[in-house]
């Protein structure tokens, strides 16, 4: 800012030359990109610690930038905080959010504690508890591991499958074999441990014909792509291309 200039002139310069700004109304001014107001009001929640104000705001479509700048904000650091609150709330007993994957994913730290907290507190709803270990998944890290390996014993059927899942595909276990007619699932060590589930046989009625057909169990990939063998995919093709 040149020496002797106004604030007026500063600004009137921002929004009449750099384009930053944009008139509102006589005396006000505001961001023309979205983006700044987003990290500028991320910036100002993490300086308060107003932790509440994301834990509210979660989930409208509005705000969804400005959670992800508080993720990423280091300073202060308020994700952390976040968590801790979050994760027990009610807004976390759906389905796991793709927003909260997200925040942890692009979180400049991933701190433990707030995860640790919840998966060891058997008296939260089992989604709860379900829901922190998929954003553990994220974290690969050796302390991460023996989390995982703690949800094993959950009292909750479908956290402790989704903890097995995990640790096989961080290749802490070794994946069940398919031995006997009734293992609903396997997993593919030739195919870097792909999940497949069993879809039981049975019969119908053929349409055209109005036969009845016998169908054999089938068992189909639990996902068409894991995001492990696409990764190795883009790998080889790079270093192909190079």
């Amino acid at each position: 800012m040149r020496p002797g200039l106004s604030t007026a002139d500063f600004l009137e310069s921002l929004r009449d030359r750099a384009g930053v700004l944009v008139g509102s109304g006589a005396d006000a001014f505001t961001f023309q990109h979205k983006s700044f107001r987003e990290f500028l009001a991320a910036a100002e929640i993490a300086n308060r610690g107003a932790v509440d104000l994301l834990v509210e705001n979660f989930g409208v479509d509005w705000w969804q930038e400005t959670l992800l700048f508080a993720a990423g904000h280091t300073g202060p650091e308020i994700f952390p905080l976040f968590l801790e609150s979050f994760l027990k709330h009610e807004k976390n007993g759906g389905a796991c959010s793709p927003l909260l994957l997200q925040m942890v994913a692009e979180a400049a730290d991933k701190p433990l504690p707030p995860f640790e907290k919840v998966i060891r507190n058997q008296k939260l709803v089992w989604q709860k508890r379900y829901n922190t270990l998929k954003c553990v998944r994220l974290l690969r890290s050796e302390a991460a591991k023996e989390l995982a390996q703690t949800a094993r014993q959950d009292k909750e059927p479908k956290v402790r499958q989704l903890a097995e899942q995990i640790l096989i595909e961080w290749l802490v276990i070794k994946p069940p074999v398919l031995a006997a007619e009734n293992n609903n699932r396997f997993f593919n060590p030739i195919e870097d441990n792909a999940e497949y589930i069993l879809i039981a046989g049975g019969s119908y009625k053929y349409s055209v014909t109005k036969q009845l057909v016998q169908v054999p169990d089938l068992y189909f990939a639990k996902y068409p792509v894991t995001i492990l063998v696409t990764g190795e995919f883009v790998t080889v093709m790079v270093k192909t291309d190079s």
